[in-house]
């Protein structure tokens, strides 16, 4: 039985690929794929989950179930691994097997060498599977994910690239990590560069990957997590922070992104996108060059990571007003108030 292992990058089309899987269940089957659903109906986290809580670290998917003590946490881990195991060995009948969990990429070490040390005797094969995006978009596309998630301290009023390296962004230390356990030949990089990506298309560059071509619906390509404008960052994040006020434990703070999150994306955008300036844009990539040569020389055969477009980037950065962080607060309400799925 083969593995196919997609440990992410986050921000690099995870949900799109993850999108694609659940929507071709059916196709993959066909072709004696095995989707472990019950680790998620589309990311499967609750593995990250199972191996941060073998290590006295809870994860989020720990925290909402509801396990609000040490003895439910560690049920839900045991519970999680003996289905693990179950899968496995139930999984013989089948030739290949799809985990896809983003947050994987960030596991340490030891979390990694467990990870293979108990599913490895069950797999003939395995494949580990990461994309990488440019840097400086990994950083946009971030900050986009942690204020609609709940935050609000990282960059306030403008975005402000960091002067230093961000280590979750050396991608050959990543690399490392994984290939010192798992053995280089088994790591496939890919690029989610249009430049790179097999026909400029993310869904076609993993079907290369896992081994298969055929035709995916609509809904299967749908582009996942795109950006919100400037204004619907700024007021969801000044939102954040007047509820951080509250002293919300983790559950009901939990509940309130359950909330933003949806109806933030629902909402009118009606300024423009956020981006930092693009001076500051191209100074921030640059700090991983060395890191990002090494990767595409040593995992690709070849001198670029990415291309070095940085056109979509403005001359400074966009900075909403007053009137248009109002106007996105209105079409937030209207989202919320107007959505048929509301309970």
């Amino acid at each position: 039985m083969k593995l196919y292992l997609h440990i992410g990058m986050p921000k690099s089309a995870s949900s799109t690929i993850q999108n694609f899987i659940y929507e071709s269940r059916n196709e993959l089957s066909v072709r004696d794929f095995l989707i472990p659903d019950f680790l998620g109906k589309k990311n499967h986290r609750m593995i990250f989950s199972f191996l941060k809580g073998k290590f006295g670290e809870y994860d989020a998917g720990i925290y909402l179930r509801n396990a609000k003590d040490g003895n439910e946490k560690n049920k839900i881990i045991s519970r999680v691994e003996a289905n693990i195991k179950k899968f496995l060995e139930a999984g013989q009948d089948y030739n290949k097997v799809i985990i896809s969990c983003e947050q994987l990429a960030s596991l340490g070490q030891r979390e990694i060498q467990y990870l293979y040390d108990f599913i490895s005797p069950y797999f003939s094969s395995i494949s580990v599977i990461v994309y990488f995006r440019r840097q400086d978009l990994m950083a946009v596309s971030g900050y986009n994910t942690q204020v609609i998630s709940g935050r609000y301290k990282l960059f306030h009023d403008s975005f402000s690239f960091s002067s230093t390296p961000t280590p979750a962004f050396l991608y050959d230390k990543i690399l490392q990590k994984w290939s010192n356990v798992f053995g280089e030949s088994v790591i496939k990089v890919r690029t989610l560069d249009p430049e790179y990506t097999i026909s400029g298309n993310v869904i076609s560059d993993f079907q290369d990957a896992i081994g298969v071509s055929f035709p995916v619906s609509k809904s299967a390509e749908t582009k996942e997590n795109s950006s919100l404008s400037a204004a619907t960052l700024e007021f969801v994040r000044c939102l954040n922070e007047r509820l951080s006020k509250e002293n919300l434990d983790l559950y009901k703070q939990a509940g309130i992104s359950g909330i933003t999150q949806p109806y933030a994306k629902k909402a009118k955008q009606l300024h423009a996108r956020f981006y930092p300036g693009r001076e500051s844009a191209e100074r921030f990539y640059g700090l991983f060059d060395q890191s990002n040569r090494m990767v595409a020389n040593k995992w690709l055969g070849r001198n670029d990571l990415f291309s070095g477009d940085f056109s979509m980037y403005p001359e400074e950065t966009i900075a909403p007003t007053d009137a248009e962080v109002k106007d996105a607060a209105i079409e937030f309400l209207v989202a919320l108030l107007t959505s048929g799925d509301r309970d």
